[in-house]
């Protein structure tokens, strides 16, 4: 927690329930990256892109030389990429300090919805 500095702005943020099949409810703490402006908060973004016939060629090779194939499915990818840039968040609601209200979270990793998290991931 550090007082916001005055030439930066900080962002905001969002806790998103989603009903699962089994009646729980799953929590996910985002921040809202719309806010970021090209630039002077990011500079590049990534978005990795499966295209249909590499996945259909890399199958139909596989079948081919009885390999196998693996499947990884990354549940908390963005929270391991490090941050280049100084990102300021405002405290999560229900979480504020006493007495320190007017102080915000300065992230050292990326949380989902930031426009450079992808990016940051893969780096």
């Amino acid at each position: 927690m550090v007082p916001l500095p005055k030439d930066q702005k900080h962002i905001t943020e969002r806790w998103v329930f989603v009903k699962k099949s089994n009646y729980r409810t799953k929590a996910c703490f985002v921040g809202k990256g719309f806010i970021q402006v090209f630039g002077i908060d990011y500079e590049e973004t990534f978005s990795p892109v499966a295209i249909f016939e590499t996945l259909h060629f890399i199958i139909s090779l596989s079948t081919l030389h009885n390999g196998e194939l693996e499947v990884l499915d990354v549940k908390m990818a963005f929270f391991y990429g490090k941050l280049d840039k100084e990102i300021y968040m405002q405290q999560p609601e229900g979480y504020v300090i006493k007495g320190k209200e007017t102080y915000v979270c300065k992230l050292q990793k990326s949380i989902y919805g930031l426009k450079q998290a992808a990016l940051q991931w893969n780096k």
